[in-house]
């Protein structure tokens, strides 16, 4: 029995033990219809925190030559801890039952030895066949070596590569596959990710229900769940990791609140050259693998340097192009049939409309001489009345409401004093119903126009001498989709922020 069999055997029971969070160990073995043995557990596993391998690391099944730690079934050369059946010589912790009144014992008659040999033989063989066809349910997936040959077969999603100065954070393949136990991830980088002295970020985003909905939002997936992996190189050219972990999303909080993932658990990977590979327990996700899952690709670097694959990538449902599902979402199905301006996401309407120019620099604005944004860095306007409404337009010369899908370039925990792979079950957060804490922190750009309704009435919002805003639309958005437009009063003489809402939810497009 291979090493890995012997760990995704006890991996895959002490995870579903986690999720449905068994307080004693019999209520999992009639659940499952099996003993602990036979998935590689202990009673300790009972209190979440333990070393112990399961069913591996000895001639026997578990770290001995017997069933547990010894030569007999527990501990010692008879049923438990030494030569009889329990701690002794005897049935009890002694020569009789329990120590105290004693049974003699027939020095000639080997007979009950004897059966109780035959008893364990059978016990051995049963229990061997039982175990031997639990594994023989896991199938073989991939091995996590940092080796891609086991991923020959799977299809792996070719990105677009060399648009990045950093070719080490330039995703260059990505793929994915589910067995009965894990959801297993691979990463290729045109150059080795995590070979910076400061320092670089894998994140993936994990859709487990398939819906947009929910979770946190990327055009086209709503991430549920998040891998964070951070490494760095170390002082022997090798690699050194940080922090490997999963987080889960707070459905309680804003969707495209960052803060609102709060770590789960510790997860497994294995980065050699431009190869990385983790993988993470269906259990932990709550899925099964037919189960469709939508998974999401970013890596980034201490420069800011960011590179967010293109695909999405769909396991049991298909392939996502990020781009498609942006410009579906800004525009109508519908081209324009009339050249009255309309809200539509098409812009020929106002091809014959005259337009003001910005510059960087005007007598208006203190600073900055220059933008260094190009998505905030505002190249035309103007406003137009048709019948009853009022529409406007502006253009940036990057993307307008570009926003920035991750707006945290840091990792969210460094130095868990987690070792990638090692046996020790560290449980940093179990399944739980725990809250994000961290304050909101959004990635989304917001547009500003400020109204002077008031003709020659010095009320409002202070914008120059000429020019008081009683009114304010704030659009705000992100991956160049309007996330929400209000139109406010100004309600105070003194503070900016003192605006009440007065028509929610206008009509825009960009």
């Amino acid at each position: 029995m291979s090493d890995d069999k012997s760990r995704a055997t006890r991996d895959y029971w002490l995870q579903f033990h986690r999720q449905k969070k068994f307080t004693l160990p019999e209520e999992l073995e009639q659940v499952s219809g099996k003993s602990l043995e036979e998935m590689g557990l202990t009673e300790s596993d009972f209190k979440i925190k333990d070393s112990s391998r399961g069913l591996t690391d000895g001639n026997g099944l578990t770290n001995g030559n017997g069933l547990t730690n010894g030569n007999g079934l527990t501990n010692g050369n008879g049923l438990t801890n030494g030569n009889g059946l329990t701690n002794g010589n005897g049935l009890t912790n002694g020569e009789g039952i329990g120590g105290y009144s004693k049974i003699e014992l027939e020095k000639t008659d080997n007979s009950s030895r004897v059966n109780s040999v035959i008893a364990i033989i059978m016990a051995l063989l049963l229990g061997g066949g039982v175990i031997y066809f639990l594994i023989d349910e896991i199938p073989n997936g991939t091995i996590l070596d940092g080796n891609i040959e086991d991923w020959e077969g799977i299809p792996r999603i070719e990105l677009e590569t060399g648009n990045l100065s950093n070719s080490n954070i330039d995703l260059e393949f990505i793929a994915a596959q589910t067995d009965s136990v894990y959801l297993s991830l691979l990463t290729m980088t045109s150059e080795p990710l995590f070979y910076s002295d400061n320092g670089d970020l894998l994140r993936i985003f994990i859709d487990t229900d398939n819906t947009t909905e929910t979770g946190y939002f990327v055009p086209g997936m709503g991430a549920d769940y998040l891998i964070e992996i951070y490494g760095e190189k170390s002082l022997d050219n090798n690699k050194t990791f940080q922090s490997s972990l999963l987080y889960r999303f707070d459905e309680s909080r804003d969707r495209n609140d960052w803060n609102a993932f709060v770590p789960l658990t510790n997860i497994d990977i294995a980065s050699v050259e431009d190869i990385t590979e983790c993988r993470v327990p269906l259990f932990d996700l709550g899925i099964q693998s037919t189960d469709p899952i939508k998974l999401g690709w970013q890596t980034s670097d201490s420069s800011g340097f960011t590179d967010l694959a293109e695909v999405i990538v769909g396991v049991n449902t298909d392939n996502v192009l990020i781009s498609d599902v942006i410009l579906s979402s800004q525009r109508d199905n519908i081209m324009p049939s009339s050249d009255q301006l309309q809200i539509d996401g098409y812009f020929e309407d106002w091809l014959q409309i005259q337009k003001y120019q910005d510059s960087d620099w005007n007598e208006y604005q203190e600073g900055p001489e220059e933008v260094v944004n190009q998505n905030v860095d505002l190249s035309e306007y103007a406003s137009v009345i048709q019948g009853s409404e009022t529409f406007f337009y502006m253009s940036v010369n990057g993307e307008m409401l570009s926003g920035i899908t991750i707006p945290y370039d840091e990792p969210k925990q460094k130095n868990s004093g987690y070792t990638p792979n090692s046996n020790e079950i560290d449980v940093i957060s179990p399944i739980s119903d725990n809250k994000a804490t961290e304050p909101v922190l959004k990635g989304e750009d917001t547009v500003y126009i400020f109204l002077d309704t008031n003709g020659e009435v010095p009320y409002g919002f202070k914008v120059n001498d000429s020019f008081y805003a009683n009114q304010l639309i704030e659009i705000t958005g992100q991956h160049g989709l309007v996330i929400s437009s209000q139109l406010y009063n100004y309600s105070s003489e003194e503070d900016f922020s003192l605006w009440s809402i007065f028509i929610p939810n206008s009509r825009y497009k960009n």
